[in-house]
């Protein structure tokens, strides 16, 4: 069984990681719209000539003929998602399945960061990088047609939380809503609980700790991730820092936090609550799930896409 976090150290331990590429199931959730979004890089450095890099990452919107009315200010259709895979560089596939515990007229668009799925994966270390993402994720939305004037919610998973924090902080006119699950605010925190727990029952951790219940999409998402720049260990010094505030304010989106009783991660994907802490226009909500690890949306995806739905229902106005 693999490890969630290919790539690193811990991921390592096992010797069971599926290396081999393996193709997309693309029948399963219903029709999709997808293309590919060009990015850019500065070659600098020691080895850099000050020219560009140029790379696609690829994207698939789901329920996508209503992505384009949903750009129109004050609509009254719902909102699109725009959702935020982990790893770093675990590609979108394994999150496909909150497809089916969503709305049907809610607008999904899912994209594989660069370095796993079906993006470029570029060797050059320096080509990566949580502020990179942040860049990535803006130009995707531009690409895609998503105006100044425009409004998504934004859900990220695991690492892909800190992703979509990290871009709500920069560009909050454009998140109505901030959705995190299973998210940790202070890497080495939730590393070291990874490494503690495993170490104590390493033969069930993954079903105790990680994912209770067997999933082609996950596996799926394992044998297609990133090399270069993946796993917990090269995010491992994020600790998450609030907003910029004045006088206890902040232009920030209201904020939903996904806790999970059994994931390893849970100690520090609780610590949202010291971060937005004292932020007193800002909406927060927490939800704790018991029965579920660090997979809610496999392990429980009626309850999870409830409490995703209720929330998103409850902004988009």
């Amino acid at each position: 069984m693999p490890f969630p976090f290919v790539g690193s150290k811990r991921s390592q331990k096992s010797s069971l990681v599926v290396q081999a590429k393996k193709a997309y199931d693309d029948s399963t959730y219903g029709p999709f719209e997808e293309g590919d979004v060009g990015i850019s890089r500065d070659r600098i450095g020691k080895d850099g000539d000050g020219s560009q890099a140029f790379f696609s990452l690829y994207y698939r919107m789901y329920n996508s003929t209503r992505v384009k009315d949903c750009s129109i200010p004050k609509t009254t259709s719902k909102l699109p998602l725009v959702v935020l895979h982990g790893g770093p560089s675990l590609p979108s596939q394994y999150l496909y399945p909150l497809v089916s515990h969503l709305s049907l007229d809610r607008p999904i668009i899912f994209y594989d960061q660069l370095g796993c799925g079906k993006s470029d994966e570029p060797k050059e270390p320096q080509f990566y990088s949580i502020a990179h993402s942040v860049a990535d994720l803006d130009t995707v939305l531009t690409t895609l047609g998503f105006s100044k004037d425009s409004r998504v919610h934004l859900f990220g998973h695991s690492y892909g939380g800190n992703l979509a924090f990290e871009f709500a902080k920069a560009r909050p006119q454009l998140v109505q809503s901030l959705l995190l699950s299973n998210t940790p605010a202070n890497m080495k925190q939730a590393g070291d609980s990874y490494d503690r727990l495993a170490a104590r029952n390493p033969v069930g951790f993954w079903k105790e700790r990680v994912c209770s219940v067997e999933s082609p999409s996950l596996d799926n998402a394992m044998q297609n991730s990133g090399s270069v720049w993946a796993g917990m260990d090269v995010v491992l010094d994020y600790v998450a820092s609030p907003p910029p505030m004045v006088d206890g304010k902040a232009l920030f989106p209201s904020t939903l936090v996904v806790t999970c009783a059994r994931d390893f991660a849970v100690e520090s994907s609780q610590g949202w609550n010291s971060v937005l802490q004292g932020i007193t226009n800002v909406e927060l909500e927490t939800v704790h799930l018991e029965k579920c690890a660090h997979y809610p949306h496999l392990e429980d995806g009626y309850s999870f896409g409830s409490v995703l739905e209720t929330f998103m229902t409850k902004h988009d106005g």
